[in-house]
C-alpha cells in the first residue's frame, strides 16, 4: 500500500510579490512605450510619405497643365496661321476672279468699239455653257454685239446647234438645234439692240448623246443691207 508523500514548500516574501508586480508593470510599461514610440515613427514616415507623394502630385498637374497650355497655344497659333493661309488664298482666288471678270469685261467692250479688222457690224462675241447638274441639263448664254459702228439697231434671228455623235454609235453624226433641247418660244432667239444683247437659257441633252461642237449663226432683218454673222467653238462646259 503506497503512503502519501508530504512536500513541504517555503512560504515566499511579500517582498518578492512586490517584486514580481513591478518587473510584470514594467514590462508592461516598456512594451507599451515601445509599441506606441513604433507607431509614431510610422506615422511620421507615412506622414512624410504622403507629403513626398503631394509634392509629386502637384509638380505633375503643374507640368501637365504647362503642357496643356502650350498645345492650347500651339493649336490655336497653328488653327490661326491656317485660317490667315485660307483667308489669303481665297483672297488670291477672288481677286483673280475680279482680274478675269474686268479683263473679259475690257475684251468685251473692246469688241465693240475698236473690233478686229473685218469684225464691222454684227457679230457673235461668246458662247458659254456652264453644267447645272449631272444629268445632262447645262445653261448657255451668247453674247451678240454690233461691233464700232452702232449707228442703227440691229434686229433680227438667231440659230444655235449643237453637233456630235451618238454614244452607241459613234459613226452615227447627230444635230440637234436648241431649239429642240429646251423649252422655249419663238421669241427667245431674236434679238433686237444697238450695242449688244444676251440670249441665255436652259438646254436638256439627250440620252447617249457626246456632244462636241457648237455653230452659231445670226440674221439681221429689215433692214437695207441684212448682216449675218457666223460662229464656231467647240463644245467645253464650265462646271457650276
Amino acid at each position: 500500500m503506497n503512503s502519501k508523500k508530504l512536500i513541504v514548500t517555503q512560504q515566499k516574501s511579500k517582498l518578492w510579490y512586490i517584486t514580481i508586480f513591478l518587473g510584470c508593470v514594467v514590462t508592461l510599461v516598456s512594451i507599451y512605450s515601445l509599441g506606441r514610440y513604433l507607431a509614431v515613427e510610422d506615422l511620421f514616415q507615412t506622414k512624410q510619405l504622403l507629403s513626398e507623394t503631394e509634392e509629386i502630385l502637384n509638380n505633375t498637374q503643374n507640368a501637365y497643365g504647362d503642357i496643356t497650355e502650350s498645345l492650347v497655344l500651339e493649336k490655336q497659333s497653328t488653327l490661326v496661321e491656317s485660317l490667315s493661309n485660307q483667308d489669303l488664298i481665297e483672297n488670291i482666288k477672288s481677286l483673280e476672279l475680279e482680274l478675269k471678270s474686268m479683263q473679259e469685261e475690257l475684251r468685251f467692250y473692246r469688241n465693240i468699239m475698236a473690233p478686229e479688222k473685218g469684225a464691222n457690224g454684227l457679230n457673235v462675241d461668246q458662247l458659254a455653257i456652264t453644267k447645272v447638274d449631272s444629268e445632262g441639263r447645262f445653261h448657255f448664254r451668247l453674247t451678240i454685239i454690233q461691233a464700232q459702228k452702232q449707228a442703227q439697231f440691229l434686229k433680227g434671228n438667231v440659230e444655235i446647234t449643237l453637233f456630235g455623235e451618238d454614244n452607241n454609235n459613234p459613226i452615227n453624226q447627230l444635230s440637234y438645234r436648241f431649239t429642240e433641247l429646251g423649252t422655249f418660244k419663238k421669241s427667245d432667239f431674236k434679238f433686237q439692240f444697238k450695242y449688244f444683247q444676251n440670249i441665255q437659257g436652259f438646254i436638256q441633252l439627250p440620252d447617249n448623246f457626246m456632244p462636241q461642237r457648237l455653230v452659231v449663226m445670226a440674221k439681221t432683218k429689215g433692214l437695207r443691207k441684212n448682216q449675218t454673222a457666223k460662229f464656231e467653238t467647240v463644245w467645253q462646259a464650265e462646271e457650276k
